[in-house]
């Protein structure tokens, strides 16, 4: 524990202490990063402070995330107990879960992490969790002598003797009665009839540890129980991570609350800092007490005291944040190099974080391993290849890399200099040109290097060789760790990154250590370039390559059995001896089996993986394990307690993809524990924006985005609407703790953001509650519009299954601004990284024209906060996703100006209005728009802009003609209405559907026996309809892409078919001279006309429906 915020930032040195490694030492001690965010747990009594609170939400927050918006900083609170009807004190495996959420907070908030209100009530205290065997007895036979009912002590603490030594544990209640979580309307009965009953049990067992311990005479062993309050206990563990991050409001206190008072009193007076108070986090505030103990809203003194606690609480929370960012040595750098800073920084911190983890195997590894001696051997001496680490997902590839990099620290000792990159971990580490450029920026600032000129444009490989040879000339050590290189991807077309691969495979000098990781074999992917492809083949040759995981005979039964027993210490889930052994031998003999064997060790010693087996009555089993099974435990456990659909609407806005069988059955066992926890349905809610957020989403993001979903509040308070329409933080931290190692943490803009730890998590949560097509584009949407800022102001309650608005108010949902420039020196990077992303895979190409592709300030933006690389690189993913006019212009208007930008963002609009000028008119009024906007901004710059009067360039670009493979052929052809799908039949009977831009099959949609002889639209995309000579129809729903319906309507081959305009209704020509009119999606033959004296060979309606035409020209009115 840190007793305050570490002052380390004020010394000059630390700078180039970070930037050249020298900070990875031992005994070192890494700045403390300042975050751009301030998250805040507020604590009280569960029946206190709700007018206080409700300020908190209404008037401290907004003013606050005001105050803090032009800085870019996200502030929010944690109310435990907001629209949370579950007491805290009640669960002492709740306060558990409060005390990680204090630590995270405290690690990943500049300025304050708590909140507490202390009031003239004490509080519920909280039971103990586990009692020695020793203090069980005592307690007993105290409490027997006593004349009290002993029942409820006995059923509700059990003895756990498989552990060493055995102790008593109390149930949880929420494994107990598993309904006290879940809140929807078939459980809400069963809910409030267990929450009665566990209150009276609760109520029970406290009166029966305050009557012992009060009977001082019977207490024989029980000095290391403590009866406190859960306020008292989360404050007293947040004063042990930092008194200045502390803040407690004091208000009228009387005699019982004495002690905790002085307690509060003598902490908050010794500071830790000279030139901050510490006891200033200490605010007491008197008001008149009333007679009844009420205070009336209206009351002008109570009001007064609203006003001040109000303005107290803004201005110790500004006026911290304001003290650590004057303390901080950034002070001294321009606004790049800060940025840059902090970048190395979060390596650095995330490389500290897996140094501490064990590593199964490595120290035989070290010993005996003949490819890393002979690499090591030859790196100190002479010309050598990197050495590169190969393995499958999850097979401990990161691990590795950081824990060879902590053995050649040691080794080369101090004189060594050091830079560390893990791929997708920042914003600015998710490709190879970022990665490579902000090594070579960082190598410009090591010692006894060529110096790199920021401001010249410079070949960064001829700069990284240079440097490489210039630290071995003079024999200074140089350590250089990528992990996950191939998963960099080129940015685009005009960018080569070929050479940027080949640069960090060639030859090595002397002294110069590369360590790279590689999660899937490249060398055999003939997607590759086949020069990478050759020069890895070459390092195999050399030896200098390592295949993970470790087979056993790298890791002794003894080394597992250890690690076992450490790792389930640390959740508090000792076993005895011979219990220990069995789980030792059963993973040993899968070590060879399992590619992923350590990862399923994280997510089995777990303890959400314990409460899991816990609530379906299980024993903890290791004989044959399966990834799939365990995955779904987790997730299952998460939605019994929660429910489905809340569940999902998290999980969806994190993330996407695809997985193999055997991960899918793991993935559905951490399912079914989430779902028999929370309910399918409040699972569904949350896990639908994990999943659907481009990288990873902030936990603020998606409390906000949660609280902007209508169908949540009507699932989760079916009878009580609360008066603020807020996610619950309880709700979410207790799904986020039952996920557990499901989750990882990112980190863009100094911001911390939340993923599925691995691909194959994202993937299987996409496959599994991402399956329509409308869902994926509401999770996609509604992040869109929280980053468009559509329901800043407010959001109506509306049932859309009724079109009922369910309360009168505005439903005001007081979520964070995002716009689109924070200041003027600042940009809001999380909007645009993930805005177009959102919009794209919405659907919704005119806003997604509107509001980034085609909107001059969102591109200036881009290519001024970002680059236009990136930006290039972000239209060549849309043009793989989307086919459109507008954005292949804009794509190709970049590409041409992509040299002068680059040197001088402020030519963008000259370059747009010039280039656009005389083509516009051809295009739709986006590109109109477009150009109005670049003319305007020319108009309000108050630099000097060069402005074309006349352009002399109308170059209209190429015509793009895309050719699909359509390998069955195709015979009859259906755009879809946003002409980025076609369907055609196929010679197999099928109808096949191709993605335009991507030229890929997306499905093949099957049924028909023979001839498919129509297929058509409805007109709202919703149905593909077939006709086909097998003489029936087929409905196919394109949101689901199952088959809707069949019907069969006509005694011979069908040869021509038509939908209606309103969606309503099927027209059909056939052979037997038919013409049949059906509805579409009930087959009820509504009219059937015969008047052909041969088959029906056309049909069509016209645009209103009101006249159908048929062949021969016969019409019908």
């Amino acid at each position: 524990m840190v007793s305050g915020y570490v002052n380390n930032h004020n010394n000059l040195n630390t700078y180039a202490n970070v930037m050249q490694g020298q900070v990875l030492f031992n005994g070192s001690q890494l700045p403390k990063i300042l975050w751009n965010q301030i998250k805040i747990l507020i604590i009280s009594n569960k029946d206190e402070f709700d007018i206080e609170r409700d300020m908190l939400v209404t008037e401290t927050l907004p003013k606050l995330q005001q105050y803090f918006l032009t800085q870019g900083i996200y502030i929010y609170f944690i109310d435990c107990n907001l629209n949370w009807n579950f007491d805290l004190s009640k669960n002492p495996y709740h306060i558990l879960r409060y005390m990680k959420e204090l630590k995270d907070a405290y690690q990943t908030s500049t300025g304050h992490f708590l909140l507490t209100f202390v009031g003239n009530k004490y509080g519920q205290i909280v039971l103990p969790i586990e009692l020695s065997t020793i203090d069980f007895n005592n307690i007993k036979n105290s409490a027997t002598d006593l004349g009290k009912d002993i029942k409820l002590l006995e059923q509700w603490y059990l003895l756990d003797d498989k552990l060493s030594p055995p102790i008593y544990k109390l149930k949880d209640p929420d494994e107990n009665f598993s309904n006290i979580p879940s809140r929807s309307i078939s459980t809400y009965d069963i809910n409030a009839c267990e929450n009665q009953e566990w209150n009276e049990a609760y109520g029970n067992l406290v009166d029966l540890f305050l009557s012992v311990v009060n009977e001082k005479s019977n207490i024989k062993s029980m000095h290391d129980i403590q009866l406190l309050s859960y306020v008292e206990m989360l404050f007293n563990y947040s004063i042990k991570l930092s008194p200045s991050g502390s803040m407690c409001i004091l208000r009228q206190l009387d005699e019982k609350l004495k002690r905790f008072r002085e307690s509060i009193t003598n902490t908050l007076s010794n500071n830790d800092n000279n030139d901050f108070k510490i006891e200033d986090n200490r605010i007491i505030l008197n008001i008149l007490w009333k007679d009844n103990g009420e205070f009336r809203f209206d009351d002008s003194d109570y009001q007064r005291y609203l006003r001040t606690l109000n303005a107290s609480i803004f201005l110790r929370i500004k006026s911290l944040n304001q003290h650590l960012n004057n303390l901080s040595i950034l002070n001294h750098f321009k606004n790049s190099e800060q940025i840059f800073y902090n970048e190395i920084l979060i390596h650095l911190k995330y490389y500290f974080k897996y140094s501490s983890y064990t590593c199964l195997g490595f120290n035989y590894f070290i010993e005996n391993n003949t490819s890393f001696k002979q690499w090591l051997s030859l790196a100190n001496t002479t010309e050598h290849y990197p050495f590169m680490i190969f393995g499958s997902r999850a097979s401990g590839k990161t691990l590795l890399c950081t824990k060879i990099i902590q053995y050649l620290l040691n080794l080369l000792e101090k004189n060594v200099q050091c830079i560390i990159r893990y791929f997708n971990l920042t914003s600015k580490s998710r490709n190879i040109v970022e990665i490579f450029s902000s090594i070579c920026t960082q190598m410009g600032l090591l010692e006894h290097v060529p110096i790199l000129n920021p401001e010249q444009q410079i070949n960064y490989i001829e700069y990284y060789q240079s440097v490489l040879k210039c630290l071995s000339k003079i024999q200074k050590p140089f350590i250089l760790m990528i992990d996950g290189i191939e998963e960099i991807t080129p940015t685009s077309q005009h960018i080569s990154s070929i050479g940027f691969y080949q640069a960090l495979l060639q030859l090595l000098p002397p002294k110069v250590y590369v360590i790279l990781s590689v999660s899937r074999s490249v060398h055999l992917s003939s997607s590759y370039d086949i020069q990478i492809r050759e020069m890895i083949e070459r390092i195999e040759k050399e030896n200098c390559l390592i295949e993970l995981p470790f087979l056993s005979e790298s890791i002794t039964n003894q080394d597992l059995t250890t690690y076992i027993k450490t790792e389930l210490n640390s959740i508090q889930q000792n076993i005895n001896d011979s219990a220990l052994q069995a789980l030792s031998k059963c993973i040993y003999q899968q070590l060879d089996k399992q590619s992923y064997i350590y990862y399923l060790l994280r997510l089995i010693l777990n303890e959400s993986y314990f409460s899991c087996l816990s609530q379906q009555k299980k024993q903890l089993n290791l004989t044959n394990l399966n990834i799939d099974e365990i995955l779904n435990a987790y997730i299952d456990h998460c939605e019994q307690k929660f429910g489905r659909k809340i569940c999902s609407f998290i999980f969806n806005y994190i993330s996407s993809s695809q997985s193999a069988i055997a991960e899918i059955e793991l993935l559905d066992i951490l399912s079914y524990h989430c779902e028999q926890k929370f309910g399918r349905k409040i699972c569904s809610f949350i896990f639908n924006y994990i999943s659907s957020s481009q990288s990873a989403i902030a936990e603020i993001e998606l409390l906000d985005i949660l609280s902007c979903n209508n169908e949540f509040f009507l699932e989760y308070f079916p009878k009580d609407l609360p008066k603020h329409l807020r996610f619950p933080p309880s709700l979410w931290i207790a799904i986020k703790y039952i996920l557990g190692p499901l989750l990882s943490e990112r980190y863009f803009d100094l911001k911390v953001v939340i993923c599925w730890s691995h691909s194959f998590i994202r993937r299987h949560m996409k496959q599994k509650y991402l399956k329509r097509v409308e869902d994926i584009r509401i999770a996609h949407r509604d992040i869109a519009n929280y980053f468009l800022e559509a329901f800043i102001e407010s959001k109506p309650l509306v049932d859309m299954n009724r079109n009922v608005q369910i309360r009168g108010d505005s439903g005001r949902r007081f979520i964070l601004q995002q716009p689109l420039l924070y200041s003027e020196i600042a940009y809001n990077y999380r909007r645009l990284g993930e805005l177009w992303y959102q919009l794209m895979h919405s659907g919704d190409i005119d806003r997604l024209k509107e509001y980034t592709l085609c909107c001059f300030e969102y591109l200036l933006s881009k290519i001024h906060g970002l680059s236009i690389e990136q930006l290039l690189w972000e239209f060549e993913i849309i043009c793989s996703n989307i086919l459109d006019a507008d954005v292949l212009l804009v794509q190709a208007t970049l590409k041409n100006i992509v040299n002068i930008i680059s040197n001088n963002p402020m030519l963008f609009a000259g370059e747009i209005i010039l280039r656009l000028k005389n083509i516009k008119n051809r295009y739709s009024e986006h590109i109109e728009s477009l150009y109005g906007q670049a003319y305007e901004w020319c108009e309000s710059c108050g630099a000097s802009v060069f402005v074309p009067l006349s352009s002399w360039l109308s170059t209209i670009p190429p015509m793009i003609i895309t050719i699909l493979p359509c390998i069955d052929g195709a015979f009859k052809i259906a755009p879809t209405t946003f002409n980025q799908h076609v369907f055609c039949t196929t010679r197999q009977n099928e109808i096949a559907m191709y993605h335009i831009p991507s030229k890929k099959l997306v499905k093949k949609f099957t049924g028909h026996k023979e001839l498919i002889t129509s297929i058509r639209l409805t007109y709202n995309s919703k149905f593909l309809v077939s006709a086909s000579t097998d003489r029936t129809i087929k409905l196919f729903n394109l949101n689901s892409g199952d088959l809707e319906n069949t019907y069969n309507i006509h005694q011979d081959n069908i040869l021509c078919m038509t939908v209606s305009h309103n969606n309503e209704q099927i027209v059909t020509g056939s052979r037997d001279r038919l013409i049949v009119v059906i509805r579409l999606e009930t087959g009820e033959i509504e009219y059937s006309i015969e008047q052909h004296t041969d088959a029906v060979t056309a049909i069509a309606l016209t645009q209103d429906d009101s006249m159908l035409i048929s062949g021969f020209l016969r019409t019908w009115l």
